[in-house]
């Protein structure tokens, strides 16, 4: 209740009423001011979302942003799309998709395709390492990968759920995989050499190309598109230039700073929110440059998101069981706010020493890479697949 002071000023003799009066209507004045109504704010309507072969089921308030998540899917198969009341959904083919509630009840459920059951192939080729796969019928292009600093080519085949799920997609829409080392094997970084002077990591690419196409895994027009992560999102582009590639796509990095003011190769970004690595506005900057020339480009940031109790699932070793348990781990160890997003960036927070200690290394490194992805930091995160292969697709 709401009371407003009124003043009022008695002249000596004013009408001839007294001064007990002219109080009487100062005390009135005051209750009638105290006593207005305020009106109450309606709490919004609450509605019942139904997730079936998902996480997500619960009652939400309309209007508010709610996050959905594919179960976690066995070998052999891959997340194909959500059905059912998905009009509130912003992208019916990713695994997790973030949707305002609508003032109804609605249901969604999540389906899947059967894609081979595949498994890399390893070569020694030009003095380097090389993992593939390129599908037994025919494919209609080949996506090559080039890791971040400090890594390889095994990365993206035995490392990390995400890199997985982006291997599967690939696989199911038609694309044959190849990842190759860097030259430099001790600080496993990328040569950036502009030509005509000699690039070592250029020119084994190259001639691993050539290679392929020789012995006749490449047909000799197959479109060829360069992924990189980081560091390698620069070689990627520089790849890409000199080697005529149809379309590039840089996971948390940016472009050869060289090569971005004169190519016309397609680009797309996926950045994170939370990088600490990486000059959003450089890539940014990059971005525009092509539009301005007209080169098709698109520019994504992956934002923070929640935990939930099967996030940790197809880590190796770590069942729905486990998951759980993790996830309830960091909740109760309060690594989590209310609404299930981490507090802290894991780079910094000192989880790793008293969650999971149960796991071996390996198993834990994917740990944190899976919490690197939820908070939005330098990550390689699955939630850009199908929109850089849709780019690939639209660049054959």
């Amino acid at each position: 209740m709401t009371y407003r002071l009124i003043r009022f000023t008695q002249s000596p003799g004013h009408f001839g009423l007294s001064s007990f009066f002219w109080k009487y209507l100062v005390w009135i004045g005051f209750l009638l001011a105290g006593c207005q109504s305020v009106a109450a704010t309606p709490t919004p309507a609450s509605y019942t979302l139904t997730v079936i072969n998902g996480s997500g089921s619960g009652l939400y308030q309309a209007g508010s942003t709610v996050h959905v998540w594919a179960n976690p899917y066995p070998l052999g198969w891959t997340f194909d799309t959500w059905r059912g009341d998905t009009e509130p959904l912003p992208d019916i083919r990713s695994m997790h998709a973030t949707m305002i509630m609508p003032p109804q009840d609605i249901q969604i459920e999540t389906t899947y395709k059967q894609i081979p059951v595949w498994s890399v192939s390893y070569a020694s080729m030009s003095g380097r390492d090389v993992y593939s796969y390129f599908p037994p019928a025919s494919y209609k292009g080949v996506i090559i990968f080039f890791h971040g600093s400090g890594g390889d080519a095994r990365e993206w085949s035995e490392l990390g759920a995400e890199r997985r799920h982006f291997f599967d997609d690939a696989i199911a829409d038609g694309y044959a995989i190849i990842a190759i080392d860097s030259n430099d094997r001790v600080h496993k970084q990328w040569d950036l050499t502009m030509p005509p002077a000699s690039n070592s990591d250029l020119e084994a690419v190259a001639a691993i190309l050539t290679a392929f196409r020789a012995n006749g895994q490449m047909p000799a027009q197959i479109p060829v598109y360069g992924v990189g992560m980081s560091q390698g999102g620069r070689f990627a582009t520089l790849a890409s230039y000199f080697l005529n590639m149809k379309a590039s796509a840089i996971w948390v990095g940016a472009g050869h700073e060289d090569i971005m003011d004169t190519t016309m190769v397609p680009t797309m970004w996926c950045l994170a929110d939370h990088d600490p690595i990486i000059d959003r506005q450089e890539a940014f900057t990059q971005y525009q440059q092509l539009i301005e020339r007209d080169v098709d480009a698109v520019f994504n940031v992956h934002s923070q998101t929640p935990l939930y109790p099967l996030y940790f699932v197809n880590i190796e070793g770590v069942d729905e069981a486990a998951s759980e348990r993790l996830f309830f781990e960091f909740k109760s160890q309060g690594y989590l706010d209310e609404n299930n997003f981490l507090i802290d960036n894991p780079r910094l927070s000192k989880w790793e020493n008293h969650i999971g200690l149960e796991y071996p290394e390996a198993a834990r490194l994917d740990i944190q890479d899976r919490l690197f992805v939820a908070y939005a930091e330098h990550a390689f995160y699955s939630d850009c697949d199908h929109l850089v292969l849709d780019f690939f697709d639209s660049h054959p």
